[in-house]
Order: structure tokens, then C-alpha cells, then sequence
């Protein structure tokens, strides 16, 4: 049985239980990343770990691609929000 083709467009989560299913598989395939690396990362498995269907894994992340994408992104802001911070404290130094 074919799989139909997933949106090109991934679904904005908006309400709190639709955030909170996005961070959980967003946690979870960052611990399959840490452990193995991209190519452990299959989305059955991620939809499993992080219980979901495999249907609401994709109507977020329509490709592994998107799923890698999510995570750097977070990456990008956290350090860019602690490069900030320490930026101001170095100010208040001098």
C-alpha cells in the first residue's frame, strides 16, 4: 500500500496540546539524533517514541528534512539568546 504524498506546507500548532505534541516529537528526535545520528532517525520510529500517529508526525513535519530543519532552528535562537545574554553581561563589566 502507497503512502499518499505529505503536504508541502507543514500544519502550525495552535493550541496548547498541538504545541505540546510538536516539542515532544521535536524532544524525541533530538534524543535519536544524539544517540545515532541522522540516519537513525526514521519518522515511524520518531512517531512511535514520541506517541503520535504517523498521520500527526507528518501534518507537522512532512519530511525527516523538515524535522532537522525544526531542530536547528531551536539550536539557531538558544544560542543566539545566549550570545545575547552574554554580550550584556560583558557590557555590565565594563
Amino acid at each position: 500500500m502507497q503512502r499518499a504524498a505529505p503536504s508541502a506546507e507543514p500544519a502550525v500548532p495552535s493550541t496548547p496540546a498541538q504545541h505540546g505534541r510538536r516539542d515532544r516529537i521535536l524532544e524525541t528526535a533530538t534524543v535519536i539524533l544524539n544517540a545515532g545520528g541522522e540516519d537513525a532517525l526514521q519518522m515511524k520510529e520518531l512517531a512511535q517514541r514520541a506517541d503520535v500517529s504517523l498521520a500527526t508526525l507528518y501534518r507537522y513535519f512532512p519530511a525527516k528534512d523538515h524535522v532537522l530543519l525544526a531542530i536547528t532552528l531551536v539550536v539557531n535562537v538558544i544560542g543566539t539568546l545566549i550570545l545575547q545574554r552574554a554580550n550584556r553581561e560583558l557590557k555590565g563589566l565594563r
